[in-house]
């Protein structure tokens, strides 16, 4: 496929993110049109253009006479398994939300899936494309000593997964690259929830650990128990340490632990969830089979599972162990 052909995509999923990524689509996005959408929502075109035709499954869109040149996911991770292996043996390019899954043995299986049909794959673990993140990696990249990040607001928490697993996946992933292994050991507690929320609904900040052999060390906080929005990451380095805050100006500096003196530095005003779809669509567009990100997705799928049963256990779980 021409790297110049406009996209045909198709969005499934039409509820507060379903209506980020078809804003997105149409306001930031030259290289694909969001032509197709598989929604119950009762009034679809206050979020879609009106040349876009609406399904109410996904196999009537994928029954259908329609060019479908790839398919956006924007649904509960408990649903994500059963689309995409449909749209995936449909032969059609898949981009999906994170997590990917909520077990180890769904993600596998997708991934299993994917590598059978060559397909063309990715998962919006948006950190990854964050303009000032991949500026911290293009400045820095080697190994760190320590990442430290903390992500989270005070929404309800999701009815079919927990707040750790809707936060943290896109700093754990961020953790795995900048790390540039699996851990070794993975360990999580629970953190104080901050002063003046509501304690109607459950809410929870759970800090989770990872240690490397190259001896690097992670620790990831995310929850739903901090009172303003919050997305930041501290990564130190032997003679520095890069602060990464969203939406602060500037949203990156340097401190030099040498001299003391920190420089801050510029990122592109660019957000990432146009910057993942471009990714995506790139992707495409290569026509090329590429089955990493579900392996980055498994990944981080099997940190979060080893989170979940050291806090029930009370002890580190071993990556060998998951």
């Amino acid at each position: 496929m021409s790297a110049h052909t406009s996209l045909s995509l198709a969005l499934v999923g039409l509820g507060s993110w379903g209506q980020k990524i078809a804003r997105t689509l149409n306001e930031e996005i030259t290289s694909a049109s969001l032509d197709f959408v598989v929604t119950s929502n009762e009034n679809p075109h206050d979020f879609v253009l009106p040349h876009c035709q609406v399904f109410n499954s996904v196999d009537a869109l994928l029954s259908s006479d329609v060019k479908v040149d790839g398919v956006i996911l924007a649904l509960p991770p408990h649903i994500n398994k059963t689309v995409s292996l449909k749209v995936m043996a449909a032969g059609i390019p898949l981009f999906i939300e994170k997590p990917m899954a909520m077990s180890i043995a769904d993600a596998t299986e997708m991934l299993d899936f994917a590598r059978a049909q060559k397909a063309i794959v990715a998962v919006d673990h948006i950190d990854l494309h964050h303009s000032a993140i991949t500026q911290l990696r293009r400045l820095q990249p080697g190994v760190p000593t320590h990442l430290e990040a903390k992500i989270g607001a005070a929404y309800n928490p999701r009815e079919n997964w927990p707040p750790l697993w809707e936060y943290s996946p896109h700093f754990i992933a961020a953790a795995l690259e900048f790390c540039g292994e699996l851990p070794n050991t993975i360990s999580s507690r629970a953190l104080p929830v901050e002063a003046g929320l509501s304690q109607d609904v459950l809410r929870e900040n759970i800090e989770v650990t990872m240690t490397f052999s190259n001896g690097s060390t992670a620790t990831v906080v995310g929850g739903n128990g901090m009172a303003k929005k919050t997305r930041e990451m501290t990564v130190t380095y032997s003679n520095d340490v890069y602060h990464f805050v969203d939406r602060e100006d500037p949203d990156l500096f340097v401190e030099y632990l040498d001299s003391g003196q920190s420089q801050p530095l510029s990122s592109p005003n660019r957000m990432p969830l146009g910057l993942s779809l471009e990714s995506f669509i790139a992707k495409v567009q290569r026509g090329q089979s590429c089955c990493e990100e579900f392996e980055l997705g498994l990944n981080v799928v099997k940190i979060l599972t080893g989170a979940d049963l050291s806090r029930q256990t009370k002890q580190p779980v071993r990556w060998s162990a998951l």
